[in-house]
């Protein structure tokens, strides 16, 4: 795998970071104890190109049962 494709049909893919100023990876994985983990990557890598505009962490993980916006909502402050 050399890259991330975002998940959205038609042409405008390739073009569709340009009309935000913010792009984010968005997964889950399984967590110990058979739970979930949520991540959100703000900054790009080797995969993927990101962009952030708010000074937010490189990775914000989320556990099983916390709620996201908890975790970000101090950022659009």
């Amino acid at each position: 795998m050399t890259g991330y494709q975002r998940h959205v049909q038609s042409g405008s893919r390739d073009a569709l970071g340009g009309i935000f100023t913010d792009v984010w990876r968005c997964y889950a994985k399984m967590a110990p104890g058979d739970k979930q983990e949520f991540i959100v990557q703000t900054v790009p890598d080797t995969m993927s190109t990101l962009k952030n505009t708010m000074q937010m962490e490189s990775v914000i993980l989320i556990k099983q049962g916390e709620l996201g916006w908890d975790k970000i909502k101090h950022y659009f402050v």
